[in-house]
């Protein structure tokens, strides 16, 4: 019976943002929640993996990786903003990089230039139906230690947003569109967390 009650009152963390709680406890209920903040889509050649995370994710990473100066900097900021990664990889490849397939009469280095200075134009951010601009968008290759392409960006977020709408255009090897949509209101029922002080303080 108690250890019912502990799990009640810990899941009930989710449903309530005034509850402010450690860098642990934080990962902990973002992650038992993570089908509210990813989206997936395995068809095709070009598998596709989308997960958006909110500053403070990004904040409690910082800090349970020893990086607390980086985490206080990144808390202190003003603007609201929204932490995606989209993850791509070709089942083809095996455990290559995704770029190894051969897409037309693109070349290896063509590929990754389209990936590096092109790709996030081919991105469509919408929020409550409005298109926006991404602030931030970087390709992170892991240079065949892994068939996945790493990309990263950031989305200037308003307060009341409510829905989020990420359409990828896919222009090298399935030559279609994938749309993924997210409910903004679960990422407000996460917790707060502690602040973080000042740690270049004594």
């Amino acid at each position: 019976m108690i250890v019912y009650m502990f799990y009640f009152l810990f899941s009930s963390l989710f449903l309530s943002s005034t509850w402010k709680v450690d860098f642990a406890e934080y990962k902990h209920i973002y992650n038992e929640h993570l089908q509210h903040f990813i989206r997936q889509e395995k068809s095709g050649k070009l598998w596709m993996n989308v997960n958006i995370f909110p500053r403070t994710n990004k904040i409690v990473d910082l800090a349970l990786q020893g990086e607390l100066e980086d985490a206080y900097t990144l808390q202190n900021l003003k603007e609201k903003e929204l932490y995606f990664k989209l993850e791509l990889s070709c089942p083809r490849t095996g455990m290559t990089e995704f770029l190894n397939l051969e897409s037309e009469q693109t070349t290896f280095s063509e590929r990754v230039e389209y990936y590096h200075f092109y790709f996030s134009s081919d991105i469509k951010i919408e929020l409550d139906g409005k298109v926006i601009p991404l602030s931030e968008f970087e390709f992170e290759r892991l240079f065949n230690l892994s068939p996945k392409g790493n990309f990263y960006g950031i989305i200037p977020l308003k307060k009341n947003s409510k829905k989020l709408q990420i359409t990828i255009s896919d222009k090298l090897y399935d030559h279609d569109m994938s749309v993924f949509v997210f409910d903004l209101t679960d990422i407000k029922k996460l917790p707060k967390l502690k602040k973080i002080h000042n740690p270049g303080k004594n």
